[in-house]
């Protein structure tokens, strides 16, 4: 009996235990330091996940990786049999610097699919991005998965709608901005996505697992 109770509290007591904090990004690291070893722990210090309840209902999943230049080195390093074939992310897009642009790899599951629409110009939700301003994006599109997709991004779940955001450089990260922050909102509610942005020099990640796909939603 004294077994099953402390069991019980020893769970009960794991269930309370706040999740570690995330791993600040190198924003100004260019990832040529960066091992294949180490790309789950840059991987997770560019990954920020959240979702929103209705009750104990899941209505919204979100997760988005910041495709940083550290990033984008980060994966050519460790698959380069992967990089430059598949769809856009891995064939175009992590082939490349992230040239003017601020992008975001986002994947989101809605417990109606109606809602899941990032992409439309009637979409229910407003997507923001904050740091030292305020942006909307330039541009959103969803992107067909495929194996190569969920090989460098395996927190990808099976009913989740995948997309590229962009946003205008401008000023919205600046010299001395420490954060930067997604918001999406809607009648649903809302939610925010914010990265801690580490500047200048710093070592490569050697802790942090991003977030993997459920089994079921």
């Amino acid at each position: 009996m004294l077994r099953h109770v402390a069991l019980a509290l020893t769970v009960f007591a794991l269930a309370c235990t706040k999740p570690a904090p995330p791993v600040a990004g190198r924003y100004d690291a260019d990832g040529t330091d960066v091992q294949a070893g180490d790309y789950p722990h840059v991987l997770a210090s560019w990954t920020r996940d959240n979702r929103l309840y209705d009750g104990l209902e899941n209505k919204v999943f979100v997760t988005s990786v910041f495709l940083t230049t550290e990033l984008r080195a980060a994966v050519r390093t460790a698959y380069p049999d992967v990089v430059g074939h598949g769809g856009p992310v891995t064939r175009d897009e992590l082939a490349t610097g992230p040239g003017n642009d601020l992008v975001f790899f986002v994947t989101m599951y809605t417990a109606d699919r109606k809602w899941n629409d990032l992409q439309t110009p009637t979409s229910i939700w407003k997507v923001t991005l904050t740091g030292a301003s305020e942006i909307s994006p330039s541009s959103i599109v969803r992107i067909r998965q495929d194996e190569n997709m969920r090989t460098v991004f395996p927190f990808i779940g099976r009913y989740d709608e995948t997309y590229l955001v962009r946003f205008p450089v401008g000023e919205v990260i600046g010299a001395a901005t420490r954060e930067a922050t997604i918001r999406l909102a809607s009648g649903l509610g809302e939610t925010k996505l914010t990265w801690q942005l580490a500047r200048g020099a710093q070592p490569v990640p050697k802790t942090g697992e991003p977030p993997m796909a459920p089994a079921v939603r």
